[in-house]
């Protein structure tokens, strides 16, 4: 990744909608969970496990299953919603 992607990368999780989600992912956070840097580290591990990672994943699934179909040769392993999918 060039630093010009790596700043677009910055811009859209800071830029407003990036900002909606952290919202209101931190809105439905518990306050016990956000008392100290351990706990805190810990939910946002959370929260990036189990909501924003399988997001990103639906993409790369999507748009590596799109690029199989032009080479049905190769397997590519695919997470998406969760779910570890082989497909051939």
């Amino acid at each position: 990744m060039n630093n010009q992607e790596l700043e677009q990368i910055k811009y859209h999780l800071s830029d407003f909608s990036g900002t909606v989600a952290a919202k209101l992912l931190f809105k439905n956070t518990s306050p016990e969970k956000l008392t100290d840097f351990d706990s805190i580290e810990m939910i946002l591990r959370e929260h990036l496990l189990e909501i924003i990672a399988p997001l990103i994943a639906s993409f790369f699934c999507l748009r590596n299953s799109n690029n199989s179909r032009k080479n049905q040769k190769s397997k590519n392993l695919c997470w998406c919603r969760g779910n570890h999918k082989l497909k051939s």
